[in-house]
């Protein structure tokens, strides 16, 4: 017999719920998490994933995407609903704004050094056809930097143009590359929050820092203060409400500008709608504080929201993974991983050393970008900035504004070759000049000053 009332979303919810109260238990329990200090989102969501490899339930992949989409849209309202982000930081917006054109910077070289790697595996154990498979290495930094959604509209076009299997080697470089992001990332944040808080993690290895759970007598920090009288509205209620308020008139005003542009547009348009929720969100935020309301917005309980967004966000995007896709083109996928796993990350590393505040936030930042998607950027950066205090998160939504003209350039040179007509060495050409601009704007804007480490 069906139930009367549909239990569809209800029930999506209780089986993340349940991977993340499984990825709770086994950080506690197992000391491999504990050593590179797995969040629980993080150990859930891979569960989830290897168990939906056996078909084990009757949800499409499609089914957790969405629940991710709007769990990584909430997440950047509610962080720009937050109050006093930055905490003990001499930060000027200045160096905020250098700090999202390094990102933007880095994440035009990352792309131009993948696109590199991917052709040259491509052409060295690819199909015999030198164009297609040159082109085939081209999905490598589209699968990458730019994550599944981009990655597949755009092999779906080169489909129709005689390029077979590009939709299934698309899923593979994003798939792989959001599994690089969480194998290669991890560790080393992990590796960089533990030199920050190694007297605390040698000294004692079964703390919560390393358990992920504060002991049964343990008073924890403060998760926020109450705004209104709880016969009235529980403040988290109305935390909610604003976020919830917010997102929705984000989506009204979206789903007008869809109506009026043209189809294609209209799909990219929704594909930025955290950056319109974000803005909204800082709209609401300044109207408060002129109307002496700001002080309704509990920055500790928005955190807390925030946090509780992301956990979810993690555990939907792996649980939609596929990993049946990446059996199909294993051996060039996995050589042309391994290539661009290394390079992306000796280009974030070696690049990062230069920055003068907040080097291990905004490298794990940006490395989630380059390797994976911004719901992975998230995810590391929480493991060094669990409260998104340091203010990295909102340079990550500034800098996909500024890298719109860069990013835009790079996919029109690797479209070239199979749908302009344009000569493979004159688009390495153009991703070579790209990359090298790139690179000496990331040069210029992280030279060393004399600013406290933080």
């Amino acid at each position: 017999m069906e139930p009367l009332f549909p239990f569809e979303f209800i029930a999506l919810m209780g089986w993340l719920s349940l991977l993340l109260v499984v990825g709770v238990m086994l950080r506690a329990l197992v000391p491999l998490f504990q050593y590179f200090l797995f969040p629980a989102s993080l150990i859930g969501g891979l569960v989830g994933l290897v168990l939906g490899y056996f078909d084990l339930w009757s949800w499409k992949p499609q089914d957790f995407e969405s629940l991710a989409y709007h769990f990584f849209n909430l997440s950047f309202i509610s962080l720009g609903l937050t109050t006093n982000t930055i905490t003990g930081s001499k930060e000027q917006p200045a160096d905020r704004l250098k700090a999202a054109t390094w990102m933007m910077s880095i994440q035009g070289v990352a792309f131009c050094v993948l696109a590199f790697c991917g052709v040259v595996v491509a052409a060295m154990i690819g199909s015999s056809d030198n164009s297609q498979s040159s082109s085939f290495g081209f999905l490598l930094p589209l699968g990458f930097v730019e994550g599944p959604g981009q990655a597949l509209s755009i092999a779906k076009v080169w489909e129709t143009i005689g390029f077979e299997g590009a939709t299934t080697v698309a899923l593979s470089f994003a798939s792989a590359g959001f599994l690089v992001a969480l194998i290669v990332g991890v560790p080393l944040a992990s590796n960089g929050l533990r030199r920050r808080t190694k007297n605390q993690a040698k000294g004692n290895p079964g703390s919560a820092l390393h358990k992920g759970v504060h002991g049964r007598l343990t008073i924890g920090p403060s998760a926020g203060r109450l705004r209104f009288e709880a016969g009235n509205i529980d403040t988290l209620s109305f935390q909610i409400a604003v976020i919830c308020a917010v997102y929705f008139a984000t989506y009204l005003i979206a789903n007008q500008f869809a109506a009026l542009l043209p189809a294609d547009i209209a799909r990219a348009l929704w594909g930025f709608l955290y950056i319109l929720g974000l803005s909204l969100a800082l709209l609401v935020r300044t109207v408060l504080a002129r109307l002496k309301l700001d002080h309704l917005l509990d920055p500790g309980i928005q955190r807390r929201t925030t946090g509780v967004a992301v956990d979810f966000l993690i555990v939907a995007t792996l649980c939609s993974i596929q990993l049946a896709v990446l059996a199909d083109v294993a051996f060039i996928v996995v050589a042309s991983v391994i290539t661009g796993a290394i390079a992306a990350t000796l280009a974030v590393v070696l690049l990062g050393k230069r920055l003068w505040s907040f080097k291990l936030e905004r490298s794990m930042a940006i490395f989630g970008v380059v390797t994976g998607t911004l719901s992975t950027a998230l995810l590391l950066l929480r493991l060094v900035d669990p409260d998104f205090r340091t203010g990295v998160a909102s340079e990550l939504a500034f800098m996909n504004l500024l890298a719109v003209p860069v990013i835009g350039l790079c996919l029109v040179l690797v479209n070239g070759p199979l749908i302009m007509g344009l000569s493979m060495p004159i688009a390495l050409s153009g991703l070579a000049a790209v990359g090298l601009a790139c690179l000496g704007c990331a040069l210029a804007v992280s030279r060393p000053k004399l600013v406290e480490e933080t």
